[in-house]
């Protein structure tokens, strides 16, 4: 049976220096563009597998290696690209500067799936059922085909970094990040569910550590000569820590 491709958009947590990354590579339970719907289940967590070259360059090396998890809403590799070969480097290099613009494809082969109909708000479709792969790879793409993908966290905070850069790199995620809590608050309304005990605790902490902030920022707004950048560095620091892990969720 010849191997089958699913492109998807990227995820990038972060690479630091080390090459290392994260990746959403597949949204489980929703209807795709290739009229699939891959089940919770289906992936082998754990497995580690090859990042391949871009655009499935079967002739190239791979860029690097990673490890699949997979929870029942998503699956995502623990990447590192190999930064000792030149193909690793300037993917690596491709892939920070492009961030969510790149997107990603895996390149598998069913194993258990069988056709069947699936519910939408326009009523039962056909689709197919994916219940078990074995996924080869998983590789950088022009285009893709997942659906609800996003930025599962912030980049490694740099102290080297322009402050300026950073500034707008945490402005764009708190932007991004409130467009999803208002989808969940609307889904929450709809469903009557209520945030678990765990993520009421993050959120808290998450909201203190923002007013922290907030205060801190507009104390420089005020007094540019007066900023205190060890108090700055580590309200960010106790912001990214909370946006890290929230976002997982």
């Amino acid at each position: 049976m010849d191997p089958e491709s699913k492109q998807l958009v990227v995820e990038m947590k972060g690479a630091d220096d080390s090459g290392a990354f994260e990746a959403t590579f597949a949204t489980l339970g929703v209807i795709d563009h290739h009229g699939d719907v891959t089940l919770p289940g289906a992936f082998e967590d754990g497995k580690v597998v090859p990042v391949g070259p871009y655009a499935h360059a079967w002739e190239g090396l791979p860029t690097g290696k990673a490890t699949i998890h997979a929870s029942d809403e998503r699956a995502w590799i623990d990447g590192q690209f190999n930064l000792r070969s030149s193909v690793g480097r300037d993917m690596y290099e491709t892939a920070k500067q492009l961030g969510a613009a790149l997107e990603w494809s895996y390149v598998f082969q069913a194993i258990d799936a069988e056709d069947g109909t699936y519910e939408t708000d326009k009523g039962e479709v056909p689709v197919r059922l994916l219940k078990k792969l074995d996924v080869w790879s998983v590789d950088p793409v022009l285009r893709g085909a997942g659906i609800n993908t996003r930025t599962d966290s912030i980049k490694s905070i740099n102290r080297e970094r322009p402050f300026g850069e950073h500034l707008l790199e945490i402005a764009g995620l708190i932007d991004a990040f409130g467009v999803r809590v208002q989808g969940r608050e609307a889904a929450r309304v709809v469903n009557g569910r209520s945030e678990s005990a765990e993520n009421t605790e993050l959120i808290k902490s998450l909201v203190e550590s923002l007013r922290t902030t907030a205060a801190a920022l507009e104390k420089a707004l005020g007094e540019p000569d007066h900023i205190d950048i060890g108090h700055e560095w580590a309200a960010f620091e106790r912001t990214k820590f909370e946006l890290e892990t929230a976002l997982r969720d």
